[in-house]
């Protein structure tokens, strides 16, 4: 694997497990990554809205949600079947209005057209591991630009190779070079606090 499009085409093939695939994403709302982000995050708490880049079926909104209370939630995925299943499972949960989906990449020139500082919090959660290297300054720097508060990246940092598609291990640090952010956390969970 040698583009983000490859891995993006992976991510938005058609499964025949489509319906248990999903059920295992809406399971992984109390694993232990969800808890340590949300315990990441609560020292900034409250939010007025979160932008999940990677949100898949909804997971991460389902336990934030839990955590924090209500606040505006978008997701984005490249998988329209993860939007739908999280459309449907966040109105069964009650979210209502409070959570939108968007199908697309962070790389994708729509997003030109959100405003600057128009997100309290940006995250990703195991999806910039799905952007090469020649594409995750674009990718940092949109997320920066549309951040009020804090961008929030809580990526796995080993690199390894599952079902015929690539992840990469970035060094979220290094590669972090948006000015009048202040960088705390971990390896695997980097924020960038607004200045």
């Amino acid at each position: 694997m040698t583009t983000t499009a490859e891995a993006t085409a992976f991510w938005t093939a058609p499964r025949a497990d489509a319906f248990a695939w999903m059920q295992q994403y809406q399971q992984s709302a109390d694993r232990d990554d969800r808890r340590q982000l949300a315990e990441a995050m609560r020292p900034y708490a409250p939010f007025a809205s979160v932008f999940e880049v990677g949100c898949h079926c909804g997971p991460v909104l389902e336990h934030l949600r839990r955590a924090f209370g209500p606040f505006r939630y978008s997701g984005l995925d490249v998988n329209g079947s993860a939007l739908d299943y999280g459309r449907f499972w966040s109105k069964r949960l009650g979210y209502g209005d409070d959570a939108r989906w968007f199908y697309g990449s962070i790389l994708d020139s729509d997003l030109r057209q959100v405003p600057d500082r128009s997100e309290d919090v940006v995250l990703s959660a195991s999806c910039l591991m799905y952007i090469s290297p020649a594409d995750l300054r674009e990718a940092l720097h949109t997320m920066a630009r549309m951040a009020d508060r804090l961008v929030i990246i809580q990526e796995p940092q080993e690199e390894r190779h599952e079902g015929g598609y690539h992840q990469w291990a970035h060094d979220y640090r290094r590669a972090w070079d948006v000015p009048g952010f202040r960088l705390s956390g971990s390896d695997d969970l980097v924020i960038a606090e607004r200045t």
